[in-house]
């Protein structure tokens, strides 16, 4: 299966089972066992989640993955995010990944998350609007870094980026 959750419909899924068996409280979701190893298409996996704020797919085997366009896109209630053990070497297309977060605060990754294979404009509009969203080591948000530039560990003035080390 290459083309997996196409349009959020893991999102859907995700939003109501988490939303019916937190109840009242915030709905988080952790990914840990989904066997996901061979695919190689995130585009909009997440997108338009509204209901969750807290999301671990850190056990996300990203390791044949080639786009993650949209793949977070509008999901507007997110204030963390893990992907900590993505690996994304592969990844040409990233156009609008975390688009419209704008409560987006934490995007935990790790020197795995790589923007080398990206093509050109593939990383246009990436952080659009994350307005809340800081790095490990204090880098704001700014309306002149939307794009991949900073889509790295944070490395205070020296190195800013948008990413927290976990």
């Amino acid at each position: 299966m290459k083309r997996v959750f196409r349009y959020g419909l893991l999102a859907l899924v995700l939003a109501v089972f988490f939303a019916l068996s937190a109840g009242a409280a915030a709905a988080e979701a952790s990914c840990e066992i989904l066997g996901i190893s061979s695919v190689t298409d995130m585009t909009c996996m997440f997108s338009g989640c509204y209901v969750l704020e807290k999301l671990d797919i850190s056990g996300f085997n990203t390791s044949r993955v080639t786009s993650m366009n949209s793949m977070f896109e509008d999901c507007r209630a997110l204030t963390l995010l893990d992907l900590s053990d993505f690996q994304t070497d592969l990844v040409t297309d990233m156009y609008r990944m975390f688009f419209c977060m704008e409560k987006l605060q934490t995007i935990y990754a790790s020197d795995g998350f790589v923007i080398d294979a990206l093509t050109e404009d593939a990383d246009e509009s990436m952080f659009w609007n994350c307005t809340a969203l800081k790095g490990g080591a204090g880098t704001a948000y700014s309306e002149e870094h939307v794009d991949s530039a900073y889509a790295h560990v944070d490395g205070g003035p020296a190195d800013p980026g948008y990413f927290t080390a976990k």
